[in-house]
């Protein structure tokens, strides 16, 4: 909500995107698009069509706007080259622990070597089923636990 509403993070990114990871799972869509984009691309572009995402883009005059298919592949294919741009962009993955058992699927090792190279990615997921390997990839790692039982019965 401060982010959209221009009080955090103002000038730091120019694009967020929100990527739920379980749509990793429907069936086609690395199959339906004409695209040659990258699969992260593809995915999200996919996503788009299927309304399965919620990707906005805030301009510099801090309102935000829904973004385009041709956009988000520009995006990608920009940003992947360049740092000062790659810089620029939140990817925010939800649930990696409802893909966790596809971690061995060629497309999806693809479409995470394609988040691990942007500078600015937050990755929810239960604690227990991350590889050693993507915990390393994060500088800070923070975790919701739980009320106790003595909390509860405050």
């Amino acid at each position: 909500y401060q982010w959209g509403a221009g009080k955090l993070f103002q000038n730091k990114f120019d694009y967020v995107f929100g990527i739920k990871l379980k749509n990793l799972l429907s069936n086609g869509w690395d199959k339906r698009s004409g695209t040659k984009a990258d699969p992260l691309a593809k995915f999200i572009y996919e996503g788009l069509f299927e309304g399965a995402l919620e990707l906005e883009h805030k301009k510099s005059s801090g309102e935000m706007n829904e973004i385009s298919k041709d956009e988000v592949i520009r995006v990608f294919r920009e940003h992947a080259k360049d740092k000062a741009l790659n810089k620029r962009t939140l990817l925010l993955l939800d649930g990696y622990d409802e893909i966790a058992h596809l971690r061995h699927n060629v497309v999806i090792q693809r479409i995470l070597e394609e988040i691990w190279k942007y500078d600015n990615v937050v990755l929810t997921s239960r604690p227990n089923v991350l590889p050693q390997k993507i915990v390393d990839k994060f500088n800070r790692r923070v975790e919701a636990t739980g009320l106790g039982e003595a909390a509860v019965r405050d």
